[in-house]
């Protein structure tokens, strides 16, 4: 599991989803995420999946990601962070 820490009005991207996670707000022990996603992708509150499903298959039963082209993603998610485009230089 990945653990980060955010901000409100900051983001977690996964460009390789198409997925942005927003912290809109944070009061006391609520924060309010906003989900942008495509709408092939289902998102769920955890309490909503039955009791005996896992929320997340096991990693050796999950497909492997398809890295999507940078063109096909929208704008809105082509600012990457400092990390982010370190680890993209790295890759070149």
């Amino acid at each position: 599991m990945l653990v980060l820490s955010r901000r409100s009005n900051e983001k977690i991207v996964l460009p390789d989803l198409n997925i942005c996670v927003h912290v809109l707000e944070i009061k006391g022990d609520r924060v309010r995420l906003g989900f942008e996603a495509p709408p092939s992708v289902t998102i769920l509150r955890g309490e909503l999946i039955p009791g005996d499903q896992p929320a997340v298959p096991p990693v050796s039963e999950q497909p492997a990601a398809t890295p999507v082209p940078l063109a096909a993603v929208p704008p809105l998610l082509r600012k990457p962070s400092t990390v982010m485009r370190t680890a993209l230089a790295a890759k070149r």
